[in-house]
């Protein structure tokens, strides 16, 4: 339940990255600057909570990793990994 509502935000930043798309084509600087706001917090957001997420497991002394770890922490790993391959297309073609 809880991995559920961390994942919560990454909607709210992917709507926001669909508003700067939208708003792209009608208004290019305000389109541009919702664009930006949005990578980088769903960059920040995905690299704030595998660190502190990692560091309470750390902490707690659990070594043991079950699969919905798993699949929680490549989420968030895989966010991190498209939103840094999409910041680098949209630098090499601006």
């Amino acid at each position: 339940m809880r991995k559920g509502l961390a994942i919560l935000p990454t909607i709210g930043l992917f709507g926001c990255l669909l508003w700067g798309v939208y708003l792209i084509d009608q208004q290019p600087a305000s389109g541009h600057s919702w664009i930006g706001l949005s990578m980088a917090g769903l960059f920040g957001y995905a690299f704030l909570a595998l660190f502190v997420s990692g560091m309470t497991r750390a902490v707690q002394g659990i070594k043991r990793v079950t699969w919905a770890d798993r699949l929680f922490y490549g989420y968030l790993v895989g966010m991190m990994v498209v939103v840094l391959v999409v910041m680098m297309i949209l630098g090499l073609h601006h």
